[in-house]
């Protein structure tokens, strides 16, 4: 057994316990922060819990990425699956763990955690809800078949505890290598661009919101924008937008107030103003009416005293 020259005392030990299932890595760095990685080649014709590999990469890396949920652990191990995800369906399972991540251009999607088990349980998860899967697992108490019931019933954390189980661990990298082949056949791989950040036209990338060849009046374009989420209940928590989730109708009835107001204010500035002129306007007719008959009073007065002389 070769002498391992890590920090991570975890790490090693996964190293070596992969070691029997795929031999030797085509890439080891061992040496402080180091890395071992286990390529496609390497992977090929390698049998892991007595089934044919469906991994694409494993990679083991010499650091310890502090994760707290479900249950607190370290992170360092990384494997990958090549599966086609859909725009709508990419947001559901985010929602699943932090350590869940999609490169859209190579089509992999990869779970880091401590062990390869708990891995296995976070893709076997994660391509139930792309394939809208009904899973039951009764004697761990584990119902889902949507991002809703995964997260209310806690059945990612059970998923992970109950990867202690060999037998079960066996069953869930049975079903995940099932879920991948069904994914290769329901859904296409993206080649260059994915649907959910660009849509390509005449050789041109232009945003996943394409504007359509119809114009509006005033030559503004109609836009399709692709839907994100895949229900109503797909949406994120109200504490990554301060508690507070705006609709667009709700911004239409702020826009309408605001627009009221302000028509308000114009109103009344402009009222203000006519009343104003009208004022002045009227102050100065009353005051010439008053010189007019000041002065007639005035003519009379002087009429009068010059007949009396």
């Amino acid at each position: 057994m070769e002498k391992m020259n890590w920090n991570n005392l975890d790490a090693i030990k996964q190293f070596n316990n992969l070691k029997i299932y795929f031999g030797n890595p085509s890439i080891l760095a061992n040496e402080k922060s180091g890395i071992a990685i286990w390529t496609k080649n390497d992977l090929q014709n390698k049998k892991i819990f007595d089934q044919n590999n469906c991994f694409e990469e494993v990679i083991i890396r010499d650091e310890m990425i502090e994760h707290l949920c479900p249950a607190k652990h370290h992170d360092f191990l990384y494997s990958s699956i090549i599966v086609g995800v859909e725009p709508n369906k990419f947001y559901p399972i985010t929602l699943i763990s932090e350590s869940l991540t999609y490169d859209a251009l190579k089509n992999y999607l990869t779970a880091r955690c401590a062990s390869i088990e708990a891995n296995i349980a976070t893709l076997k998860l994660a391509t139930d809800l792309l394939l809208e899967n009904d899973v039951n697992y009764d004697q761990f108490d584990i119902h889902y078949n949507n991002i809703d019931l995964v997260r209310s019933t806690g059945a990612y954390g059970k998923l992970i505890n109950a990867t202690k189980d060999e037998t079960f661990v066996k069953k869930l990298y049975s079903e995940l290598c099932g879920n991948i082949k069904k994914l290769s056949s329901k859904t296409e791989l993206n080649k260059g661009y994915w649907k959910r950040i660009f849509s390509i036209e005449n050789d041109q990338c232009l945003p996943a919101d394409k504007p359509d060849k119809t114009l509006k009046k005033g030559g503004r374009r109609q836009s399709k924008k692709i839907r994100l989420y895949a229900s109503k209940t797909d949406k994120p928590d109200k504490a990554l937008f301060g508690g507070k989730r705006r609709s667009r109708r709700n911004s239409l009835k702020k826009s309408r107030k605001g627009s009221r107001k302000g028509s308000r204010k114009i109103s009344r500035k402009i009222s203000k103003k006519t009343s104003r002129k009208t004022s002045r306007k009227g102050s100065r007719k009353g005051s010439r009416k008053i010189s007019r008959k000041a002065s007639r009073n005035s003519k009379k007065r002087s009429m009068k005293r010059s007949r009396k002389i």
